[in-house]
């Protein structure tokens, strides 16, 4: 399932960015580009960060940006901003170098989706793996 909403044009890869804000906008850009989102989509993800604190880093490395269902989404969408150097979402240990952005129309449509994507990332060689991962193609594969 995760490769359905994962394709090569939703996946970036790049070395480092300056923060974390910077890091959601990123990874946000393909859904953007595509219209899945709307840019208060973007914005709301980063103001529930600045709100909240870095709820979103959800273990070591990885961070899945959302936000509520609120109607700045077109379509049920995942996207995936992939950095060689850690962005920093606070002091402390809450930095990630995998940021995925999950866009949500309701409470439910979305949870086929987390559930692949939090199934893929409890495998600590997977995730190993895509963290090393240089290439859009080698992420794919690990979608399998």
């Amino acid at each position: 399932m995760l490769k359905e909403y994962l394709s090569e044009n939703n996946i970036i890869i790049k070395e480092e960015i300056e923060d974390w804000e910077k890091a959601i906008a990123l990874a946000s850009s393909p859904l953007l580009e595509s219209r899945k989102i709307e840019k208060g989509y973007v914005e709301e993800m980063i103001d529930s960060v600045k709100r909240l604190g870095p709820y979103i880093v959800i273990s070591p490395q990885i961070a899945i940006a959302h936000s509520r269902p609120n109607g700045m989404v077109n379509q049920v969408s995942l996207s995936l901003l992939k950095l060689n150097r850690p962005v920093n979402f606070s002091a402390g240990d809450y930095e990630a170098t995998l940021i995925f952005v999950l866009a949500a129309i309701d409470n439910e449509q979305h949870l086929g989706i987390l559930r692949n994507l939090a199934e893929m990332l409890s495998d600590e060689e997977k995730v190993r793996q895509l963290i090393n991962a240089q290439s859009k193609y080698e992420i794919r594969n690990l979608l399998d």
